[in-house]
């Protein structure tokens, strides 16, 4: 996280933080070994039904659990290129509509996906049996996530308002 904002609210977003950071490890150590599980069972001759199922709904919420991550860190994917070119008043102001799209963004898919979580919660996985509203829940859960993380993204596009990093593409 940026800054040496020590506020209540800062504390709470940097737990949040290191939760998700903790959450993805055990994400990853269940995929594996679910997968390593589902290689053991077809090498013995059987097939586990649920385990593919169950590496997928794994993989979507590690997903989108990451993204809050990457926003506070101001490591979430983008093209820089020509964003760094500008000078920079235009620069901050760039990345602060950009900001605003992506906090429009993340409501729009709070409320879209609560609807379609709602649709999909009565029917059921294949393999799992589990309500497919859980398939489409990170959806939501991370765009509320990661509004919570939007006072980073600022700090972030304050500092990059001076910041000249062009040198690392010439």
């Amino acid at each position: 996280m940026t800054g040496p904002d020590t506020s209540c609210l800062a504390r709470v977003r940097a737990a949040m933080i290191r939760l998700q950071e903790h959450l993805l490890i055990l994400i990853a150590v269940a995929m594996t070994l679910v997968v390593l599980y589902q290689i053991a069972a077809r090498t013995g001759g059987f097939s586990v039904r649920w385990t593919e199922e169950f590496a997928r709904f794994l993989s979507i919420w590690a997903t989108f659990l990451a993204v809050p991550i990457l926003i506070s860190f101001g490591r979430l994917i983008n093209i820089d290129f020509f964003h760094l070119a500008l000078p920079p008043l235009p620069r901050r102001i760039v990345s602060y509509l950009q900001i605003a799209v992506s906090v429009a963004t993340f409501l729009a898919l709070i409320w879209v996906g609560l609807g379609q979580v709602q649709a999909t919660w009565r029917q059921t996985s294949p393999g799992l049996l589990w309500p497919m509203g859980l398939f489409t829940l990170p959806i939501v859960v991370c765009s509320v996530l990661s509004l919570a993380v939007i006072p980073d993204w600022i700090a972030t596009a304050r500092r990059d308002g001076h910041d000249t990093d062009m040198e690392k593409y010439l």
